[in-house]
Parts: C-alpha cells; sequence; structure tokens
C-alpha cells in the first residue's frame, strides 16, 4: 500500500468512525443531520452512509418532514443485525453473554474452571462455554462479530497473552491465539478488571462520565481506569494494583511477599481471616454456629449474614475491612479526580456497612470529595465489558478496521 493510499484509507476509517459515533449518540438522525454533527461534506456522508447501509450496520428507521424535496430518511444503528460475545474469566467462574450492539443480553452461560486443570484444559472449557452461548442464543454465527476475553492478573493485550495469572497458573499464556483456533472468531484480550471498568463507562454507573475507576474486592483487591474516555492501562499494562499499596502497619503477608498490602487487609480472604483469628482468640459470635465450630468452613457470605443478623464481631470485621478500603480509595481519588469510583467483587455484597465508612474514610482524607457507589451491573459488568471490548472496533478509530464487516 503506498502512503497515499494509506492516507486515503486512514481518513475514511476516521470519517466512517465520526459518522457510527454520531448515529449512536444522536440517532435516529438524518444525513442533514450527520453534516452538522461530524463536519463532514454531503458527499462524504452520503457515500459512507450508502456503505453502511450495505453493510447492515446502519438502518433507515423512517422519515422526516419535507422543506421544500424530498422527505429525508432517518439511520439508525442496526443493533440486532450484528452480535458479540463477552466472556469474563474468573479464578473459579466464567461468565459468557452474547449481546447486540447494545448490549442486549440474548443469552447467558456460567461455568466453573477447575484449578486442578492445565491451561490447555481451562482454555478448552472457556471455548466450550463460548461455542455454548453462540448455540443457545440461536443467532446465525455469520452474525457475530467476535469476542472481547477478561482475564485476571497481567495482560499484554496487543500480543492476546496472559502473562501472568497466578490464581489460574497461566505465565506467558497465548490466550487470543489459542480461543481463535478453536471457536473460529477473533478475539480480544484485556485484563478481567479493566474489562469490567469497560463494562461500567458502557452501560453502568459510568455512563456520561469521562473519568471512572472501579474497584473489585474479591480474591483480590484491583482497580481499572478509564481516563479522559479512554481506558488506561500503563506502560507495561500494570495500572490499578491498588492492591499493593500498604495501608496497614502489621498484618499477614501478602501474595507478593510484602506486608501491610491492602489485599492482605481488605479482600474477601483477608476478611475471613480476620474472623477465624477473633474467634481463636475466645470471642463470642454468631459465625462460631454457622460454621459448626470449623473456623475452615467461615465465608465471607457468612459474615456478611451475621453482620446483617447484629453480630457485634462480624461488625467490625466488615467495618476494619472499610477503614482500609476507605485508604485506598482516598488515594485513587486524590492522583486522579475521578468523577466516580464504582466498587464491584464479592466483598462490596456488604455495602450496607462498607459504604457508610468509606465515605467517612474518604471524607475525612480528601481536599477534593469524591463520589463512591457500589455496582448494580454485579458480575455482568465484565461479561458486557468484553462485548464493549468488540463493540468499539465498530465505533473508535481504533478499532474499526480489526472488526469491522466493510471491506
Amino acid at each position: 500500500m503506498n502512503k497515499l493510499t494509506g492516507n486515503a484509507k486512514t481518513i475514511k476509517i476516521i470519517n466512517r468512525s465520526l459518522i457510527l459515533q454520531a448515529i449512536r449518540k444522536h440517532g435516529p438522525v438524518t444525513r442533514t443531520d450527520l453534516v452538522k454533527l461530524t463536519k463532514l461534506t454531503s458527499g462524504t456522508i452520503s457515500n459512507l452512509t450508502a456503505e453502511l447501509l450495505k453493510a447492515n450496520i446502519i438502518k433507515e428507521v423512517g422519515t422526516g418532514k419535507s422543506i421544500g424535496g424530498r422527505r429525508p430518511l432517518y439511520l439508525a444503528i442496526n443493533s440486532n443485525a450484528w452480535h458479540v460475545v463477552g466472556v469474563n474469566i474468573g479464578n473459579t467462574k466464567v461468565v459468557s453473554v452474547v449481546t447486540d450492539l447494545e448490549a442486549k443480553v440474548a443469552c447467558r452461560v456460567d461455568g466453573k474452571l477447575n484449578r486442578a486443570w492445565d491451561a490447555e484444559q481451562q482454555v478448552a472449557e472457556v471455548c466450550r462455554l463460548i461455542e455454548k452461548a453462540i448455540a443457545e442464543s440461536g443467532l446465525p454465527r455469520h452474525s457475530f462479530l467476535g469476542i472481547g476475553v477478561g482475564v485476571p492478573g497481567f495482560v499484554n493485550t496487543k500480543a492476546g497473552k496472559a502473562v501472568f495469572s497466578p490464581n489460574l497458573g497461566w505465565k506467558d499464556l497465548p490466550v487470543r491465539e489459542l480461543i481463535q483456533a478453536r471457536v473460529g472468531l477473533p478475539v480480544l484480550l484485556e485484563n478481567s478488571v479493566r474489562l469490567g471498568t469497560l463494562g461500567e463507562k458502557w452501560w453502568g454507573k459510568g455512563q456520561g462520565k469521562e473519568n471512572v475507576i472501579t474497584m473489585y474486592i474479591g480474591t483480590g483487591v484491583g482497580a481499572g481506569l478509564i481516563l479522559g474516555d479512554k481506558l488506561y492501562r500503563g506502560t507495561d499494562e500494570a495500572a490499578g494494583e491498588i492492591g499493593h499499596i500498604m495501608v496497614a502497619d502489621t498484618g499477614q503477608r501478602c501474595s507478593c511477599g510484602k506486608y501491610g498490602c491492602l489485599e492482605a487487609v481488605a479482600s474477601g480472604p483477608a476478611i475471613v481471616r480476620h474472623a477465624s483469628r477473633l474467634i481463636q482468640q475466645g470471642v463470642s459470635t454468631k459465625l462460631i454456629d454457622m460454621c459448626q465450630g470449623d473456623l475452615n468452613a467461615i465465608t465471607g457470605e457468612m459474615i456478611d449474614q451475621a453482620a446483617w443478623e447484629g453480630d457485634e464481631v462480624a461488625r467490625e470485621v466488615l467495618t476494619q475491612a472499610g477503614r482500609y478500603l476507605g485508604q485506598g480509595i482516598a488515594i485513587l481519588a486524590t492522583l486522579f479526580n475521578p468523577d466516580i469510583i464504582i466498587l464491584n467483587g464479592g466483598v462490596s455484597n456488604a455495602h450496607p456497612i462498607l459504604l457508610p465508612v468509606i465515605r467517612e474514610v474518604t471524607e475525612k482524607q480528601l481536599l477534593v470529595p469524591v463520589k463512591v457507589e457500589v455496582s448494580e451491573l454485579g458480575d455482568m459488568a465484565g461479561p458486557l465489558g468484553g462485548a464493549a471490548l468488540v463493540i468499539e472496533g465498530l465505533f473508535t478509530i481504533s478499532g474499526i478496521e480489526w472488526v469491522t464487516p466493510i471491506s
């Protein structure tokens, strides 16, 4: 491809992206509207909308009033003509969804990964769940644009590799290549926390906001950042590892080898360990009966339930975790000054106790207040983020060549 041809192609991609973004944001719109919204010429609008209509990406949805000529046709995104698969791989759980271009879910399939399996077996199970979701959706396979996949741990999105996913035991695993080979659809890979942040930005409490941070509190603690409307990964794609900042002078040793990390004192396992230590010290709590005296049987759900029932020990355990989480959130808010910080993950289910404590801590520590909310998407944030990852290929300049069905 010579330079002139390449430049022309790039300009066409940019213009097509501008048109699609305008239709998605303001539609239904007329071609005249698009000229005003995009500042493109009427000839460019006419040619590119004709291509988009032919590719079935947009559709005509009615006519407007005539102002001295033919009645203008209104254009909208043809959301149900194309479909995507969004997949979030957790430490043990996999959630796959099939959606249209507006994230309307046609099918959801859940599955589990056995940690005893090797990486190849685990990926094979993920692919089986993807195929099951596609089959159960009942949608034609040719309508699928691609698959967006979230993986816990460090990823290399350009190479499509899981660099290191300690809980899954994956290291330098070519996830994109393996899934593409089995399923036969294009795959985009992302860190699972960042994927959830993308889901919140598109369809959750981050809608309409330029600077969105999510904090996932579960087996581990991590943050995803969207800054200036763009997903922020960092130089080595290691941004958001908030779980490994020190917030306590003492505490259990963290998986990273340090002491006092946020993850070591406020994650789900850390909360369970704290409750178990207090019981061993002789405190009286409902948790003893709930676990039938077996401290190894205590779960975060038990602690949450006991706290709901007024158990003082359970409430204190969660309150302390909330104080530490508040410190971590205050650091994020100070550094990035986001529009909102959204909590998700299993521990966030205890938000009736955690959230007031977190807000109290942040109010004391911050010069500029921050809005802290709990996700309404729950475990759908990741899969919907996977769908968004692919859909962005239609609506953004960086991705449109990869996924668009237009030649």
